[in-house]
């Protein structure tokens, strides 16, 4: 339900892809969930969870939790 968010990569950035999202009329993917390779800090990048289906949605709890307990 989340809408797609169309981007591209910064070619200074590495970063490792964790799950992509599929335009339904384009078949067009593009990351939505992402690590960032920085020797300092651990970073994630997300697009999901829009609105309240999103916010309630098991699966992206557990994205949620399980980025939260990467960074710490």
């Amino acid at each position: 339900m989340d809408e797609l968010y169309r981007w591209e990569k910064d070619p200074s950035s590495e970063i490792e892809v964790l799950a992509v999202s599929k335009g339904l009329k384009s078949g067009d993917e593009f990351p939505c969930v992402w690590i960032v390779k920085h020797p300092k800090a651990k970073v994630v990048g997300n697009t999901l969870g829009h609105d309240e289906r999103a916010h309630g949605n098991p699966a992206y709890i557990q994205i949620l939790k399980n980025s939260v307990k990467w960074v710490e």
